[in-house]
């Protein structure tokens, strides 16, 4: 049965320059895309969040799982998972293809004069690490348990680590400039 995958990523800003970067959707039917959006986010602003939300109700009920490139989107714009997925009432799995270092974010947080948003990253739960044929992949979800995740990663980490649909998505956003 094929399922509908909503995969989303940045687009690359420049930082201290840019004050706005897009995010890129791209809805699959397992792995044939079929529709394509990107919608403008604050460069460290805080409605990464509220956007995705927007796109996902946009697609009326289209969508079943939704897999992020991080809970980070252009810079420290960051999405809480838990309440991301009591918005929108789907799974959602994060990716990553290197579990995140605590220190070295709040670090970066309090350099980038940022410190409000210290505690909602350290809130955040561990990433958990799942094999594939090409590595370690770290993935933080939330509505779907430990099991269908790594189905997930079996079914499509094709050509990389990460699933087809978000590496598909990151080829796309790195061309989406504002």
């Amino acid at each position: 049965m094929a399922i509908r995958v909503l995969a989303v990523d940045d687009a690359p800003f420049r930082k201290g320059v840019d004050k706005w970067t897009f995010i890129v959707c791209l809805l699959f039917r397992d792995l044939i895309l079929e529709k394509a959006i990107k919608t403008k986010i604050e460069v460290d602003g805080s409605d990464a969040e509220e956007r995705i939300v927007e796109v996902v109700d946009s697609l009326k009920g289209e969508v079943n799982i939704l897999m992020l490139h991080g809970t980070t989107m252009g810079g420290f714009n960051m999405i809480d998972l838990s309440s991301l997925h009591k918005k929108i009432g789907i799974p959602i799995v994060s990716f990553l293809d290197r579990a995140p270092r605590d220190e070295l974010v709040v670090h970066a947080l309090r350099s980038a004069g940022k410190e409000n948003k210290i505690e909602d990253f350290l809130r955040q739960p561990k990433y958990t690490p799942f094999r594939t044929r090409y590595g370690v992949i770290y993935c933080l979800f939330e509505g779907i348990d430990e099991r269908e995740v790594e189905n997930i990663v079996e079914r499509y980490c094709i050509e990389s680590k990460f699933p087809e649909q978000l590496r598909i998505a990151n080829i796309v956003a790195s061309i989406a400039r504002c």
